[in-house]
């Protein structure tokens, strides 16, 4: 089976169970979600217009047919990729309505936690800004390689990339749905007193606790839908391991290896560090991407 077809058939399966699951939800979801999504795609788009603009002129190749090519490639994996995300948002939604969370990993993650705790009460303040720039600002701009990508001429890149987004779409919002974890820093709110409190990480756990007592009374608009209540797996962390796996994969550079590592390896840190995760959350999430990159080029080999 042709992977265009792989993830056109994730995004109307992760869209359909998201209708029949949560369909006051997902019609709340579609008002706020798709015009946010929209605009965020739209910019990073523009983006890569321009890049596939400079390289329709400055590649060697018959430029009609590169263009065509990158067109296509956006109507068969970004925009499937798309209706996923909106489909993630409303499971990820619906898991707080539920009005349960599972304490398992809670109880099986304390000690741990605890241990963490003595540790990190030592470290510099400057230590947990980086990361909280990094978690916040460098992942969200890192989203432009979502239209970029398919500029690439490397068939596994494109197809790795798309197709494991979605997978992690979907298996993210129906793990949130299924096992529905607390992030930590709700779990352990007094355990994370040495994060500065000028960080933009201390607001956004606020504003999303905020946004779950609105969500479970029944009001719903455009903050609420991004929460970060819901902690099990960890999106971020798949994210930031799949931008690694794809330049060692397209590219034989060590810089943009190393690069590339360090900032999958502060994703994951930060995540935890900054209360978002526990480690579990994380380390499932990488195994996802692992699991469905050996399936899709072990079964095409």
């Amino acid at each position: 089976m042709k992977i265009s077809l792989i993830i056109w058939a994730t995004a109307l399966f992760s869209n359909l169970i998201s209708l029949l699951i949560a369909p006051q939800v997902y019609v709340r979801v579609l008002k706020f979600c798709f015009p946010f999504l929209l605009e965020t795609y739209a910019a990073t788009t523009v983006f890569a217009g321009a890049v596939s603009v400079y390289l329709y002129f400055s590649r060697r190749e018959n430029p009609h047919s590169y263009f065509t090519y990158v067109m296509k490639n956006f109507l068969t994996y970004v925009l499937p990729v798309f209706f996923s995300a909106r489909a993630y948002f409303v499971l990820k939604t619906e898991s707080v309505l539920l009005r349960t969370d599972l304490l398992l990993l809670t109880k099986l993650e304390r000690t741990l936690m605890s241990s963490l705790f003595l540790i990190l009460h030592h470290f510099p303040a400057g230590t947990f800004q980086m990361l909280d720039f990094i978690y916040e600002r460098v992942w969200f701009f890192s989203h432009v390689l979502v239209p970029l990508i398919c500029l690439s001429r490397n068939r596994k890149t494109v197809e790795l990339f798309y197709s494991a987004t979605s997978i992690l779409y979907v298996v993210c919002g129906l793990l949130h749905l299924a096992l529905p974890v607390l992030s930590p820093f709700y779990v352990f709110e007094k355990g994370f007193s040495f994060l500065p409190e000028s960080l933009s990480t201390l607001s956004f756990h606020n504003q999303s606790w905020s946004c779950q007592l609105a969500i479970k009374k029944g009001v719903l608009d455009s903050s609420c839908i991004f929460q970060s209540i819901r902690a099990f797996p960890s999106f971020h962390v798949a994210y930031a391991y799949l931008v690694y796996l794809i330049a060692k994969n397209s590219t034989r550079s060590r810089i943009i290896h190393a690069l590339c590592l360090l900032y999958f390896v502060l994703i994951a840190a930060g995540s935890v560090m900054l209360g978002y995760h526990f480690f579990s959350d994380g380390l499932v999430a990488v195994l996802v991407v692992v699991l469905w990159n050996r399936l899709l080029f072990r079964k095409k080999s």
